[in-house]
Protein backbone atom coordinates (compact mmCIF):
# COMPACT_ATOMS: atom_id res chain seq x y z
CA UNK A 1 0.00 0.00 0.00
CA UNK A 2 1.17 3.27 -1.19
CA UNK A 3 2.23 6.36 1.60
CA UNK A 4 0.26 9.15 1.75
CA UNK A 5 3.39 11.17 0.14
CA UNK A 6 3.59 8.62 -2.27
CA UNK A 7 0.24 8.81 -3.56
CA UNK A 8 0.28 12.96 -3.85
CA UNK A 9 3.91 12.43 -6.03
CA UNK A 10 2.17 10.42 -8.50
CA UNK A 11 -0.63 12.25 -8.65
CA UNK A 12 1.82 15.12 -9.14
CA UNK A 13 3.57 12.89 -11.63
CA UNK A 14 -0.04 12.35 -13.50
CA UNK A 15 -1.15 16.12 -13.44
CA UNK A 16 2.66 16.80 -15.10
CA UNK A 17 2.20 14.37 -17.53
CA UNK A 18 -1.11 15.71 -18.97
CA UNK A 19 0.36 19.29 -18.59
CA UNK A 20 3.09 18.17 -20.87
CA UNK A 21 1.20 16.00 -23.47
CA UNK A 22 -1.12 18.39 -23.93
CA UNK A 23 -0.14 21.77 -23.50
CA UNK A 24 3.88 22.43 -22.94
CA UNK A 25 4.56 19.34 -26.01
CA UNK A 26 2.54 20.90 -28.26
CA UNK A 27 3.32 24.31 -28.08
CA UNK A 28 6.87 23.13 -27.89
CA UNK A 29 6.75 21.38 -31.10
CA UNK A 30 5.23 24.02 -33.08
CA UNK A 31 7.78 26.61 -31.79
CA UNK A 32 10.36 24.11 -33.12
CA UNK A 33 9.10 23.33 -36.16
CA UNK A 34 8.85 26.81 -36.78
CA UNK A 35 12.40 27.76 -35.74
CA UNK A 36 13.27 25.15 -38.31
CA UNK A 37 11.17 26.20 -41.07
CA UNK A 38 8.73 28.30 -40.60
CA UNK A 39 6.81 30.08 -42.95
CA UNK A 40 8.88 28.33 -45.79
CA UNK A 41 6.25 25.13 -45.27
CA UNK A 42 3.65 27.42 -46.97
CA UNK A 43 6.00 27.61 -50.45
CA UNK A 44 3.18 25.80 -52.28
CA UNK A 45 0.42 27.97 -51.23
CA UNK A 46 2.49 31.07 -51.57
CA UNK A 47 3.70 30.52 -55.16
CA UNK A 48 0.54 29.71 -55.60
CA UNK A 49 -1.44 33.12 -54.79
CA UNK A 50 1.76 34.80 -56.27
CA UNK A 51 1.73 33.13 -59.48
CA UNK A 52 -2.36 34.08 -59.79
CA UNK A 53 -1.94 37.28 -58.94
CA UNK A 54 1.04 37.67 -61.78
CA UNK A 55 -1.45 36.30 -63.93
CA UNK A 56 -3.97 38.51 -63.41
CA UNK A 57 -1.88 41.28 -62.99
CA UNK A 58 1.58 41.86 -64.84
CA UNK A 59 0.95 39.32 -67.21
CA UNK A 60 -1.85 40.79 -69.11
CA UNK A 61 0.64 43.87 -69.59
CA UNK A 62 3.82 42.48 -70.66
CA UNK A 63 4.99 39.39 -72.44
CA UNK A 64 7.34 37.77 -69.61
CA UNK A 65 9.85 35.26 -70.69
CA UNK A 66 9.46 31.65 -69.04
CA UNK A 67 12.70 32.27 -67.33
CA UNK A 68 11.89 35.70 -66.23
CA UNK A 69 8.43 34.75 -65.64
CA UNK A 70 10.04 32.18 -63.24
CA UNK A 71 12.95 34.19 -61.91
CA UNK A 72 10.58 36.98 -61.03
CA UNK A 73 7.90 34.79 -59.12
CA UNK A 74 10.98 32.61 -57.34
CA UNK A 75 12.61 36.80 -56.06
CA UNK A 76 8.81 37.52 -54.48
CA UNK A 77 7.96 33.86 -52.74
CA UNK A 78 11.44 34.20 -51.37
CA UNK A 79 11.08 37.54 -49.97
CA UNK A 80 7.80 36.90 -48.66
CA UNK A 81 8.85 34.13 -46.93
CA UNK A 82 11.70 35.92 -45.59
CA UNK A 83 9.62 38.75 -44.22
CA UNK A 84 7.10 36.37 -42.75
CA UNK A 85 9.47 34.68 -40.59
CA UNK A 86 10.83 37.79 -38.81
CA UNK A 87 7.47 38.49 -38.11
CA UNK A 88 5.28 37.05 -35.04
CA UNK A 89 2.69 36.35 -37.17
CA UNK A 90 2.65 32.10 -37.05
CA UNK A 91 2.18 29.86 -39.73
CA UNK A 92 1.27 26.90 -37.26
CA UNK A 93 -0.88 26.35 -34.27
CA UNK A 94 -1.47 23.98 -31.53
CA UNK A 95 -5.10 22.47 -31.81
CA UNK A 96 -4.64 21.84 -28.04
CA UNK A 97 -4.91 25.66 -27.37
CA UNK A 98 -6.77 27.02 -30.12
CA UNK A 99 -9.16 26.50 -33.07
CA UNK A 100 -8.37 26.82 -36.66
CA UNK A 101 -11.12 29.81 -36.63
CA UNK A 102 -9.44 31.38 -33.72
CA UNK A 103 -5.82 30.98 -35.38
CA UNK A 104 -6.54 32.37 -38.62
CA UNK A 105 -8.33 35.07 -37.19
CA UNK A 106 -5.26 36.13 -35.14
CA UNK A 107 -2.79 35.43 -38.56
CA UNK A 108 -4.62 38.14 -40.22
CA UNK A 109 -4.58 40.30 -37.28
CA UNK A 110 -1.35 39.77 -37.23
CA UNK A 111 -0.41 40.19 -40.94
CA UNK A 112 -2.08 43.39 -40.75
CA UNK A 113 -0.25 44.89 -38.02
CA UNK A 114 3.00 43.92 -39.53
CA UNK A 115 2.09 45.78 -42.68
CA UNK A 116 2.36 43.30 -45.02
CA UNK A 117 0.57 44.61 -47.84
CA UNK A 118 2.81 47.35 -48.18
CA UNK A 119 5.85 44.95 -47.78
CA UNK A 120 4.17 42.81 -50.58
CA UNK A 121 4.10 46.11 -52.75
CA UNK A 122 7.81 47.14 -51.69
CA UNK A 123 9.13 43.36 -52.29
CA UNK A 124 7.11 43.48 -56.03
CA UNK A 125 8.65 46.57 -57.22
CA UNK A 126 12.38 45.61 -56.17
CA UNK A 127 11.94 41.86 -57.75
CA UNK A 128 10.75 43.77 -60.78
CA UNK A 129 13.29 45.72 -61.40
CA UNK A 130 15.95 43.50 -61.14
CA UNK A 131 14.15 40.54 -63.07
CA UNK A 132 12.02 42.57 -65.80
CA UNK A 133 13.67 42.95 -69.29
CA UNK A 134 13.56 46.73 -69.33
CA UNK A 135 12.50 47.28 -73.22
CA UNK A 136 8.84 48.11 -74.82
CA UNK A 137 9.26 44.98 -76.79
CA UNK A 138 7.81 42.99 -74.06
CA UNK A 139 4.17 45.28 -74.02
CA UNK A 140 4.16 45.13 -77.36
CA UNK A 141 1.65 42.90 -77.89
CA UNK A 142 -0.63 43.96 -74.73
CA UNK A 143 -0.62 47.63 -77.08
CA UNK A 144 -1.70 45.74 -80.12
CA UNK A 145 -4.76 44.50 -78.41
CA UNK A 146 -5.85 47.64 -77.34
CA UNK A 147 -6.49 48.11 -80.70
CA UNK A 148 -9.05 45.84 -80.99
CA UNK A 149 -10.06 44.86 -84.34
CA UNK A 150 -11.40 47.90 -85.51
CA UNK A 151 -7.62 48.79 -87.30
CA UNK A 152 -5.92 46.62 -89.87
CA UNK A 153 -3.49 44.27 -88.43
CA UNK A 154 -0.62 45.47 -90.87
CA UNK A 155 -1.29 48.82 -90.02
CA UNK A 156 -1.55 48.51 -86.60
CA UNK A 157 1.48 46.09 -85.98
CA UNK A 158 3.36 48.23 -87.98
CA UNK A 159 2.48 51.33 -85.60
CA UNK A 160 3.03 49.91 -82.77
CA UNK A 161 6.53 47.75 -83.07
CA UNK A 162 7.82 51.35 -84.59
CA UNK A 163 6.29 53.00 -81.81
CA UNK A 164 7.63 50.92 -78.75
CA UNK A 165 10.99 50.73 -80.71
CA UNK A 166 11.20 54.38 -80.36
CA UNK A 167 10.64 54.59 -76.91
CA UNK A 168 13.42 52.44 -76.65
CA UNK A 169 15.76 54.46 -78.65
CA UNK A 170 15.17 57.43 -77.19
CA UNK A 171 15.55 56.31 -73.97
CA UNK A 172 11.81 56.41 -72.10
CA UNK A 173 12.18 53.05 -70.05
CA UNK A 174 9.77 50.28 -70.13
CA UNK A 175 10.26 50.36 -65.90
CA UNK A 176 9.98 53.45 -63.69
CA UNK A 177 12.58 52.60 -61.16
CA UNK A 178 11.39 55.71 -59.35
CA UNK A 179 8.05 54.24 -58.37
CA UNK A 180 6.53 54.26 -55.05
CA UNK A 181 3.73 51.77 -55.66
CA UNK A 182 2.86 48.36 -57.91
CA UNK A 183 0.92 50.34 -60.48
CA UNK A 184 3.60 52.45 -61.25
CA UNK A 185 6.45 49.86 -62.29
CA UNK A 186 5.55 50.32 -65.70
CA UNK A 187 5.75 53.78 -67.68
CA UNK A 188 2.96 55.56 -68.86
CA UNK A 189 3.18 55.89 -72.64
CA UNK A 190 1.91 58.93 -72.60
CA UNK A 191 4.91 59.99 -71.10
CA UNK A 192 7.04 58.71 -73.70
CA UNK A 193 4.71 60.19 -76.32
CA UNK A 194 5.49 63.55 -74.40
CA UNK A 195 8.92 63.85 -75.77
CA UNK A 196 8.99 65.59 -78.90
CA UNK A 197 11.83 63.06 -80.71
CA UNK A 198 9.18 60.33 -79.98
CA UNK A 199 6.62 62.41 -81.11
CA UNK A 200 7.95 63.26 -84.50
CA UNK A 201 8.74 59.44 -85.15
CA UNK A 202 5.17 58.34 -84.66
CA UNK A 203 4.09 60.99 -86.63
CA UNK A 204 6.51 59.53 -89.45
CA UNK A 205 4.52 56.46 -88.57
CA UNK A 206 1.45 57.59 -89.17
CA UNK A 207 2.11 58.43 -92.59
CA UNK A 208 4.38 55.12 -93.17
CA UNK A 209 1.55 52.41 -91.48
CA UNK A 210 -1.64 53.93 -92.79
CA UNK A 211 -0.26 53.18 -96.20
CA UNK A 212 -0.02 49.24 -95.31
Amino acid sequence: MKSKGGIIITVVLIGLGVLFKYVIWPKFAVEAIQKVSGWEDARSEITAGIQTELTTGLSTQIDLPADKKDALLKCLVDKKIEFLNGTECKYYYAEGTTSEAEHLKNQEECLKKANMEAKDEENFIACALVNVPNTWALAAAAIKKEFGAEMPAATRDCFVDGMVKAFDQFGCTLLNKEAKKAEEILTNPEKCMADSRIASEIETLNGKCLAK
